[in-house]
């Protein structure tokens, strides 16, 4: 059996998040105070070899009328030399016996650990939101008594994932699909415009849009203060960008975009329909920005998963996929179950949650 570490220095979480992390920000240290500041507690770990470190996860501690839980959102991030970055775009990736064998002791160990904090916690249930490449293998894996498919997700089970760092613009261009290469030249030819905003000019600008694209669509979004928690936790390491498309110096696009060491997230978005298709000048003004930053991956983050996610998604998808995206799976969202009596309240919740959301 493996042993488990507490984390409490940044460096030493940053440096093994940024060598083998592609997939998500949310293990990355900056969402971790992004959680603390949103009132919930995290406990940071890692799961250990003889002092060699194989795999981190960050432990959210959710306290909710639905129900005390524990939640670790595209956790837990397995060294790369057991989990290659190539098995993210190949769901028949041939792991060896010794990569099974060392995932599968990962979460035992894991699954042990959470059961014992969860139940310290007074928490019915923990809510695995991996980020793992929905692979055959890596199921069985992970598999484990009590645990149940997930009524909803918390975060995204698919990534749309270009990669940017070795094609040039002009293949990147090439490989879109033929409409979106016109919307993007087309903006650019009727005066729309992409601006970097900082922070106090941006949110006066997202906020009228993004509760303007709610309603539109009809969906529950994020509070204003859930937002700009998210968009400072990111922004006190320099790692949230925020951008407004504006058309006759009157904003019709923004989005807020989240860099880790691989990655540009495309994570919160809004635009008010514009005729012009100004929202295709806002994405590649944000890929340029990636490939500037030196960024390997160009993240739109989830697309349309039928009987998963909302039908008024199939729209963004496509918007997403033309610009010659690939499109990673992640095993889906599953609970491990601490107390039944009190976790099946909460999915009697969540199901009219789902309901509710429109899947």
């Amino acid at each position: 059996m493996y042993q488990i570490k507490e984390i409490t220095d940044k460096k030493e979480w940053e440096s093994f998040i940024d060598t083998h992390c592609i997939t998500t920000f949310m293990q990355s240290w900056d969402f971790g105070i992004f959680e603390n500041n949103t009132g919930h507690g995290v406990k940071r770990i890692a799961i250990t070899d003889n002092n060699n470190i194989l795999a981190m996860c960050q432990i959210i501690i959710i306290k909710a009328k639905k129900g005390s839980f524990l939640f670790i959102p595209h956790g837990p991030i397995i060294s790369k030399n057991l989990l290659p970055f190539e098995s993210y775009q190949n769901q028949d990736f041939p792991f060896s016996e010794n990569q099974k064998s060392v995932i599968k002791n990962i979460f035992i160990t894991l699954y042990e650990f959470s059961k014992t904090f969860a139940e310290e916690q007074k928490c019915s249930f923990i809510r695995y939101n991996t980020s793992l490449p929905n692979n055959k293998i890596l199921i069985e894996c992970t598999r484990y008594k009590n645990i149940v498919f997930a009524p909803i997700y918390l975060t995204s089970e698919n990534g749309c994932v270009l990669e940017i760092s070795s094609n040039s613009a002009d293949v990147l261009l090439q490989n879109m699909r033929k409409t979106t290469r016109y919307s993007i030249k087309k903006a650019d030819k009727d005066g729309a415009t992409v601006i970097q905003k900082p922070k106090n000019e941006f949110f006066a600008d997202f906020l009228e849009l993004y509760n303007e694209t709610t309603a539109r669509e009809g969906f529950s979004g994020f509070s204003e203060e859930y937002l700009r928690h998210e968009f400072e936790a990111f922004e006190s390491d320099n790692n949230s960008i925020a951008l407004v498309s504006e058309i006759n110096s009157k904003p019709v696009a923004a989005g807020l975009f989240i860099k880790t060491k691989n990655c540009l997230f495309y994570h919160q978005g809004a635009s008010n329909h514009p005729k012009i298709p100004a929202p295709y000048l806002l994405q590649w003004k944000a890929i340029n920005i990636a490939k500037n930053l030196g960024c390997k991956y160009y993240n739109f983050w989830g697309t349309y998963i039928p009987g998963r996610t909302p039908k008024s998604w199939q729209g963004l998808s496509l918007f997403k996929q033309g610009f010659g995206t690939t499109t990673w799976s992640y095993i889906p969202t599953y609970d491990l179950v601490i107390d039944y009596r009190r976790y099946w309240f909460t999915h009697v919740v969540e199901f009219f949650i789902r309901l509710r959301r429109g899947v």
